[in-house]
């Protein structure tokens, strides 16, 4: 998910899926330019998830709410993934290992650990 915000934010459609750009109100030609580019990212979004979840969003219209949708479901599934990385950096021991190994291992930890939490914080 954090590949499709770069995606997003690298083609002025982040808001779209954030929700600090929503559809604009009355007849205008705003409106017509917002649902194209919402179109645009419910597409991206339905071709980049699988066919299951991609039949139980089918009834959303907006990319923010396809986006939070599928949020909610990985955030629930993530949490022990964040518990067990913390688990496992908290036991981490130099042990047999190279200083460089032991040092790699703590940082890819740590990253990865921090990359779930911002994953996190931008659906609760």
């Amino acid at each position: 998910m954090e590949s499709f915000s770069l995606y997003c934010s690298a083609k002025l459609k982040l808001g779209l899926i954030d929700g600090s750009v929503s559809k604009p109100v009355g007849n205008t030609v705003h409106v017509a330019m917002w649902t194209r580019c919402n179109d645009m990212v419910v597409s991206l979004l339905l071709n980049s998830i699988s066919i299951e979840i991609r039949n139980s969003v089918a009834y959303l219209s907006t990319a923010k709410q396809i986006w939070d949708d599928i949020a909610v479901r990985f955030a629930q599934t993530n949490m022990p993934r964040t518990f067990q990385l913390r688990k496992e950096l908290a036991s981490l021991q130099q042990e047999n290992f190279s200083i460089t190994c032991y040092f790699t291992k703590f940082k890819t930890l740590v990253a990865e650990i921090d990359n779930l939490a911002q994953f996190l914080s931008l659906f609760m």
